[in-house]
């Protein structure tokens, strides 16, 4: 698979925005209980930042589910270390692989990074790690993390914050384990369930405003309460070198 090469400018506090990109026309319409999601995501993508494909005249136009991301990440990024910063795509699983091993390679010293996933059911969901990842070993601390996402009758991303005290943020930062937000958002990338993702709010990440115990709706409970259900896609955004 040719490697995709997608970089972007998120503009800084009260900065215009200038649209780069733009949806691809559906086929066919909408079904009635979609349209108003349709026309949200329509929204972001018009207030997206600059996608610069300057240093790639051959890289293929940014997909319709990246647009959307890149819309998505103005205000999740906002008041972050990676506010104003320009963003590259350090890790995509459908890209670079669907390991552990291949996560650590993409993201592996490179600061502070943002994850955004989507179910297979279609919720989009995601977290900050302010410290970065390092495949070294060990746990991190940080306040600042925070996990987010976006439900169907969401009008933007909602944070949800560290709870608890700093400890245990970020868990097994090391070769051949995934992403651990504690326990609220862990996607292992285990042999043989690459795609698992599950979660459960709470002891170390705030719940829901529905007071919900896990970041989506879709999946069966699982030992803990944790619910279980598994990623149509994987990305991990870092500010450019």
């Amino acid at each position: 698979m040719r490697a995709l090469a997608v970089t972007c400018q998120i503009p800084s506090r009260g900065a215009a925005a200038v649209p780069s990109c733009s949806a691809r026309p559906r086929l066919a319409p909408l079904p009635a209980h979609r349209q108003h999601r349709h026309e949200r995501q329509h929204r972001w993508r018009t207030q997206a930042a600059t996608v610069d494909q300057a240093s790639t005249s051959a890289a293929p136009a940014a997909t319709q589910e990246q647009d959307e991301e890149l819309a998505l990440l103005q205000g999740v990024v906002a008041g972050t270390e990676l506010e104003g910063a320009v963003l590259t795509l350090a890790y995509d699983a459908q890209r670079d692989g669907w390991s552990a091993e291949a996560f650590h390679s993409g993201v592996d010293g490179r600061g502070p990074a943002l994850m955004v996933a989507l179910t297979a059911g279609g919720a989009l969901v995601g977290g900050y790690n302010p410290i970065g990842w390092t495949g070294q070993g060990g746990d991190s601390a940080s306040e600042g993390a925070f996990l987010f996402f976006l439900d169907e009758g969401s009008a933007a991303p909602v944070k949800l914050p560290k709870v608890g005290g700093p400890d245990q943020a970020i868990l097994r930062d090391q070769p051949g384990h995934g992403i651990w937000f504690a326990d609220a958002l862990v996607v292992p990338l285990a042999p043989g369930k690459e795609r698992a993702v599950r979660s459960k709010l709470g002891a170390f990440y705030a719940r829901k405003p529905s007071t919900a115990r896990h970041l989506y709706a879709e999946g069966a409970p699982v030992k803990g309460g944790a619910r279980g259900t598994e990623l149509a896609s994987l990305h991990v955004w870092v500010a450019a070198a």
